[in-house]
């Protein structure tokens, strides 16, 4: 298998052909600077997907949600993710350092299906962790393998 390293913005990247796989790895999706960063992120996976391709991720899945137990509509984590910086570099004596904060997004699975399903994917497995467990509440790790929306639709019955 080939396999090449493309250094880019994932949230606009566009490499003009398709592929059977596509991963994202650790945490990356949550590495972001909002909502609609996300957003992005998923529609270029779509983008780069055969049609029955696949995309899978790994992300830690949130622990704080609102007091209510309810989940946040989109535009409440719009505003509330454009506060969270998402990347502080520091650095000495006007020279970029090596060292960075990353502050992780904070999205629940339910959260995460949604903006999966806005961007034209549909989940079909969802673990916790690479083992395949069982996603519950309490896992560390949530695992997803997703798909083009229209890859899960059931065919069209024949007409006689």
């Amino acid at each position: 298998m080939r396999c090449a390293i493309e250094r880019a913005d994932l949230r606009g990247l566009r490499l003009g052909r398709r592929f059977p796989f596509v991963y994202l790895a650790a945490n990356s999706l949550l590495v972001q600077g909002g909502f609609d960063d996300v957003l992005a992120i998923l529609s270029t996976a779509r983008e780069h997907l055969e049609p029955r391709g696949l995309f899978a991720f790994d992300v830690t899945p949130a622990k704080r949600l609102p007091s209510d137990g309810r989940t946040r509509t989109p535009a409440e984590l719009r505003v509330f993710l454009s506060r969270r910086p998402h990347l502080a570099a520091r650095s000495s004596r006007g020279r970029p350092a090596s060292v960075h904060r990353l502050v992780l997004l904070d999205l629940s699975p339910l959260e995460i299906e949604e903006a999966l399903a806005q961007s034209g994917l549909t989940v079909l497995e969802r673990w916790g962790g690479f083992a395949e467990q069982p996603f519950d509440p309490g896992s560390a790790r949530l695992v997803v393998v997703a798909a083009r929306a229209e890859r899960s639709a059931a065919p069209a019955p024949e007409r006689a």
